[in-house]
């Protein structure tokens, strides 16, 4: 039987890798090429779990006790991680500060890498479970009720696994939704400011022109009432935009 698990490779980051369990009567044989923390904890519990380790099969069943349990951390990790990240997107006032909400973006992106990981792990046991089950010798009663408690556990676990899911959806979309609305706003401004100082401009550029007649050049008074014009102009934009509520 092969069951794909969370653990940490030989540079201890954390992978999802193939996990193969080989029962035989009188031993119990495993191969990984990675870390998965249940085979850490297994041994110092063993004596303490229910079946025991009296016998392979007992074994097998005291590690997918241990794995499962290790499943239902995660999540439980994962869980307080989306509620820190629920907190800061709909409780607090995350600002635009796109560093940071990409930031919290990242990190409940990892969260959902997570969940993927324990769900299929808990896919990989649910079907591994079924195969022992389907075993063409009958098996001891205690096996059976074990294998039924953990089938349940799994159940379990996956639905709250989806609804984990379901809320990094929703953060991620909120989160996306807040960077948004910030950079629509920078753009806005800067509209609107472009906006504001082109009748100044058009005054600036008016009396820049090079024309051999322009009464005005030889007004006493044209260059400040120039610069009045330009800042009428920009204050009347500026009033305008006001009035329609677009700053």
């Amino acid at each position: 039987m092969t069951v794909v698990l969370p653990g940490a490779d030989v540079n201890g980051d954390q992978v999802s890798g193939p996990v193969t369990f080989i029962l035989t009567a009188e031993r119990l044989v495993t191969v990984r090429h990675h870390n998965p923390r249940p085979f850490e904890t297994y041994p110092g519990r063993a004596e303490k779990v229910g079946l025991g380790c009296g016998h392979p099969g007992d074994i097998l069943l005291g590690l997918f006790e241990e794995i499962i349990g290790r499943q239902a951390d995660l999540l439980e990790g994962a869980g307080k991680a989306l509620d820190e990240a629920s907190r800061r997107v709909y409780h607090e006032d995350p600002g635009t500060d796109i560093a940071a909400l990409r930031s919290l973006l990242r990190n409940t992106g990892l969260e959902n890498e997570r969940i993927g990981r324990v769900r299929l792990g808990l896919l990989t046991l649910e079907r591994a479970l079924g195969f022992l089950e389907q075993s063409p010798q009958p098996l001891p009663k205690k096996f059976a009720s074990a294998i039924k408690a953990m089938r349940r556990d799994i159940g379990a676990l996956s639905v709250h696994a989806d609804f984990l899911g379901t809320r990094v959806e929703m953060a991620s979309d909120v989160t996306l939704g807040i960077i948004n609305i910030g950079q629509s706003q920078t753009t806005k401004t800067v509209s609107v400011v472009a906006v504001i100082f082109m009748p100044p401009t058009l005054v600036a550029s008016i009396y820049g022109m090079n024309f051999r007649i322009m009464p005005e050049l030889d007004w006493s008074l044209g260059y400040p009432g120039a610069l009045a014009a330009m800042l009428a102009s920009a204050a009347g934009a500026y009033a305008f935009f006001r009035w329609r509520r677009c700053l």
